[in-house]
C-alpha cells in the first residue's frame, strides 16, 4: 500500500477524531490549556528537518461539531525546565462540554485539507515508508492525547502527550456482513499508544479498554466491511501476536496475526482474512436465516429428476432421425440406448418440417410444453419451476417455425428449465433456437445462450467433418480415434457459430471440417460448428451442433452425440435448498401459484431440501411430514450435505415421521422425497398413418402439479 501526499498533523487529526451525543451548550471566555510533552518542546523532527513542534508553530485543534481553531505556543518562564507549551484556546465558539483533542503540531505551509471534514485530508507522507530514511523519527515525531471534556476539567487545563513509536493499519477482507465493532488485543504488557482507533473511511473512532493493550472501535451505524482499514498507534516494538475481533450483524470472526513486528518509524500494514477466521455467533439460539443458508453447500449436484431426457420433435422440427434422406417418423436418436438414458418426447406427425403443423400436433405440444388443467407446469418443470428432465434435446428442422408455434408460454418454459440447471443440447434447428439470433435477425427462440448468432453455411443435403480442438472437453469421453477428426456427419442448411457475437462463457468444442471431396474454400470451413455454453452454477450446460449427428446407429459419429450429452449432463445445476426449519415451526408447502418455489408442493419423484440448525447437541430431533395419504412421501436426514436417497439411510416405504437419537451441534440437510409417480405410455398420435409420439399419463395425476406436505422439525 503507498501513502501520498499526506501530513502527519492531519493523520494525528484523524487518529484522535472524537464524538459526543449531547447537545452543544455556547459558552463565553477563554480557557488555558497546558501541554506537557515528553520531548522537548523547542525541536520535534519530523522528516527532511521540518518541525513538528516548536515555539511559535501553530497547533492544530478540532472536536466533535467539525470546527478548526488555531492557536500559538506561548513561552512559560513560569515553567522553565518542565518543558511545557503554553497556548490559549477560546472557547466562546464551541460547547463546554465537548471533547478536546491535541494530537500534532501543523508544520508552517502544511496542507491539512478541509477543517470542516477531517475524513477528507490531503497528508503529506513519502511514497514508501522505510525504517530510518524517509520516515517520522519515532523520538520525535507524532504525537497523541487523551481526549478531554474541558467543563470537567479545572483551570488551566492539562494534556499530556506521548510520542508515537509506529504507525499501524489492519485491512479487513472476505467479510460477509457490514461491520458495527472490531476489537485488536495486543499480548499483555504490549501496549498499544493512545486513547483512539479510528477508522479514516467512516471517521469512526473508539476509545480503549481499560487494559492499554486492547483498543475497541464501536460503529454507531454498521458500514461495509469492503473498505474498512483500522489505524492505530504502538509503543511497543515487536507485537508478537494480535488477536483481531469483527463483529459483523450476527456473527463474530476471530483471528490471530501471528509473528507481528510493529517496527519503529513505518507505517505497518496488516491484513485480517475474515474467510479464513474463526467465527461465532453473536446470539447461537437465534441465528439468523440468512447466516444458516451461507453455510449451505453449493457444490452438490441435483441427482433427483423423474427421467434423464425430454426430446422435443415437436411443430415444424423433424419427428424422428433420418435415414437415407428420409426422416423416420417415430425413431429417435440411437445414442439414447447406447447411453442408458431414460426418456420422453414428442414427435409431430408431420414429417416434412417446413409444411404447416396440423391443428392437433399443436394442441398437443401446448398442453405437453406449455401446461394442461392436470399439469399446468408443462411436461419439463416440476410445480416450482425445477427441471423435471435432466436434459432436453431439441431436434432439427425449421427453428423459427417452431419457436413461433411454441409461443411466448412455451419459450418460457424451455428458459426456466435450463436458467434452474436443466442441459440443452440441440442439432442444427435445435442449435438455433438455443440462441437469438439467425444472420443477424432476432427471431422467436430460447435465447438461453445469451444473446448468441449463427449464420448460415449455405450447405443442404450433404455432411462434413468435425474437427475437434485441442483440449475440447468432448475428449474426455472418447478418442475419436486418436485424430481428433469425425468424418460424415450429416448436414442439411444448418450454421455455424458467429465468433463476434458469442456470450462470455461460451466454450468451442468443435470447428467444421471439409465436405465431401475435401475441399477447404467454403465459407464455413473451420468455423465453430460445435460449441458448450453454462451462465452460471445454478444453470444447466448447452451443448449445440450445426449439423445431425443425431442420424448414427454407431461409430465415430454416434460417439460425437454422445460426449455432447455426456458433456452436457456432466454440466447440470446443483441442489438447493428451500429454506430453514426452525425449532417447532410448520414449513407449509402448499402454495399452487405457478414457480412459488419457496412453498411449493413437490413433484413425482422430485427431492425438496431443507437445513436444520442446532447451535449445540440435543438429544433427540424429530420430523413430522404431514400430507395426503395417497402419496408415497419420504424423510431423510444427513449432516454436513444434502440428503439424497442414494446419500441417506433407505427408507423405501412411506416415511412420515422420523426421529433421531443424540446429535451433535451443526447443519443437518433434511430432503422430503415424493416416491409416487405416474405411469407414462408411448402413444401414436395418428394411428391411421401411424406417425406421431407422445407419452400419455394416467394413474395418480394429481402429483403433476404437485403434493402439499407440512414439515415440522422440533429438538430440545
Amino acid at each position: 500500500m503507498r501513502f501520498k501526499h499526506l501530513t502527519l498533523p492531519a493523520l494525528a487529526v484523524l487518529l484522535l477524531l472524537c464524538a459526543c451525543d449531547k447537545e452543544p451548550q455556547p459558552v463565553g471566555g477563554a480557557r488555558k490549556l497546558f501541554a506537557t510533552l515528553s520531548v522537548p518542546a523547542a525541536k520535534v523532527m519530523v522528516w527532511d528537518n521540518q518541525l513538528l513542534w516548536g515555539a511559535g508553530e501553530s497547533l492544530w485543534f478540532w472536536y466533535n461539531d467539525g470546527k478548526d481553531v488555531f492557536v500559538r505556543t506561548e513561552e512559560d518562564d513560569a515553567n522553565e525546565g518542565e518543558s511545557l507549551a503554553v497556548f490559549n484556546l477560546p472557547l466562546e465558539t464551541v460547547a463546554a462540554s465537548s471533547s478536546y483533542c491535541m494530537g500534532a503540531v501543523a508544520p508552517a505551509g502544511a496542507v491539512l485539507g478541509d477543517p470542516a471534514d477531517p475524513a477528507r485530508v490531503t497528508m503529506l507522507l513519502p511514497a514508501e515508508q522505510h525504517p530510518v530514511d524517509g520516515s517520522f523519527d519515532p523520538a520525535a515525531g507524532l504525537m497523541l492525547a487523551e481526549p478531554v471534556t474541558v467543563s470537567s476539567l479545572p483551570d488551566p487545563v492539562r494534556l499530556e502527550l506521548h510520542p508515537v513509536v509506529a504507525l499501524n493499519v489492519i485491512s479487513l477482507k472476505g467479510m460477509p456482513q457490514k461491520v458495527s465493532a472490531v476489537e485488536i488485543q495486543a499480548p499483555a504488557g504490549v501496549a498499544l499508544a493512545g486513547k483512539r482507533i479510528l477508522d479514516l473511511k467512516h471517521a469512526a473512532a473508539g476509545d480503549i479498554s481499560e487494559s492499554s493493550h486492547v483498543l475497541t472501535l464501536q460503529y454507531d451505524t454498521p458500514v461495509p466491511s469492503g473498505d474498512v482499514a483500522l489505524w492505530f498507534a504502538s509503543w511497543g516494538v515487536d507485537a508478537r501476536d494480535l488477536r483481531v475481533r469483527v463483529t459483523g450483524s450476527s456473527r463474530h470472526y476471530t483471528a490471530t496475526l501471528s509473528g507481528v513486528t510493529l517496527r519503529e518509524g513505518r507505517i505497518n500494514e496488516l491484513a485480517m482474512d475474515c474467510a479464513e477466521a474463526a467465527m461465532s455467533y453473536i446470539d447461537p439460539l437465534n441465528v439468523p436465516e440468512a447466516d444458516i443458508l451461507e453455510m449451505v453447500r453449493t457444490d452438490v449436484v441435483n441427482t433427483a429428476y423423474y427421467k434423464d431426457a425430454f426430446l422435443d420433435g415437436g411443430c415444424n422440427l423433424n419427428p424422428g432421425i433420418k435415414m437415407d434422406g428420409e426422416v423416420m417418423n417415430g425413431y429417435i436418436p440411437p445414442v439414447l440406448d447406447f447411453l442408458k438414458l431414460t426418456s420422453e418426447y414428442f414427435l409431430s406427425t408431420e414429417d416434412d418440417a417446413f409444411a404447416n403443423y396440423t391443428a392437433m400436433d399443436y394442441d398437443l405440444q401446448q398442453d405437453i410444453i406449455g401446461g394442461s388443467n392436470f399439469d399446468s407446469n408443462g411436461v419439463l418443470l416440476y410445480p416450482d419451476g425445477d427441471p423435471r428432465f435432466r436434459m432436453i434435446y431439441v431436434f432439427g428442422g425449421s427453428s423459427g417455425r417452431h419457436g413461433r408455434s411454441l409461443g411466448y408460454t412455451g419459450r418460457s418454459r424451455v428458459q426456466k428449465f435450463y436458467d434452474n440447471g436443466g442441459c440443452y443440447v440441440g442439432s442444427c434447428a435445435g442449435a438455433y433456437l438455443a440462441g437469438r439470433f439467425a444472420d443477424g435477425s432476432v427471431n422467436d427462440y430460447f435465447d438461453i445462450w445469451d444473446g448468441g448468432n449463427m449464420i448460415h453455411t449455405g450447405l443442404s443435403a450433404s455432411s462434413t467433418g468435425m474437427k475437434i480442438v485441442a483440449g475440447s472437453p468432448l475428449l474426455r469421453y472418447y478418442d475419436f480415434g486418436g485424430d481428433n477428426y469425425v468424418e460424415g456427419v450429416r448436414h442439411n442448411g444448418g450454421g455455424y457459430m458467429d465468433e463476434n457475437k458469442t456470450p462470455k462463457g461460451t466454450e468451442i468444442l468443435a470447428r467444421f471440417g471439409t465436405s465431401p471431396g475435401g475441399s477447404t474454400k467454403e465459407i464455413y470451413y473451420n468455423k465453430v460448428s460445435t460449441w458448450a455454453y453454462k451462465r452460471s452454477d445454478r444453470t444447466g450446460r448447452l451443448v449445440v451442433c450445426g449439423s445431425h449427428p443425431e442420424d448414427a446407429f454407431g461409430g465415430e459419429v454416434r460417439d460425437y452425440l454422445a460426449a455432447m450429452y455426456r458433456y452436457a449432463l456432466d454440466g447440470q445445476g446443483m441442489a438447493k435448498v428451500k429454506g430453514v426449519l426452525r425449532n417447532g415451526v410448520p414449513r407449509e408447502m402448499r402454495n399452487t401459484s405457478l414457480y412459488q418455489s419457496a412453498n411449493s408442493p413437490i413433484g413425482d419423484l422430485q427431492c425438496h431440501h431443507f437445513v436444520v440448525y442446532l447451535p449445540q447437541a440435543t438429544d433427540k430431533l424429530s420430523l413430522k411430514l404431514e400430507a395426503s395419504p395417497e402419496y408415497d412421501m419420504q424423510l431423510f436426514l444427513k449432516k454436513d450435505s444434502f440428503a439424497f436417497p442414494e446419500a441417506s439411510p433407505d427408507a423405501s416405504s412411506d416415511t412420515r415421521l422420523l426421529e433421531t437419537g443424540r446429535l451433535e451441534a451443526g447443519l443437518y440437510y433434511v430432503t422430503v422425497r415424493c416416491a409416487t409417480t405416474v405411469t407414462a405410455t408411448l402413444t401414436v398420435t395418428n394411428p391411421l398413418t401411424y406417425k406421431g409420439r407422445r407419452f400419455a399419463y394416467s394413474g395418480k395425476l394429481g402429483v403433476l402439479n404437485g403434493v402439499p406436505y407440512t414439515l415440522t422439525a422440533s429438538w430440545e
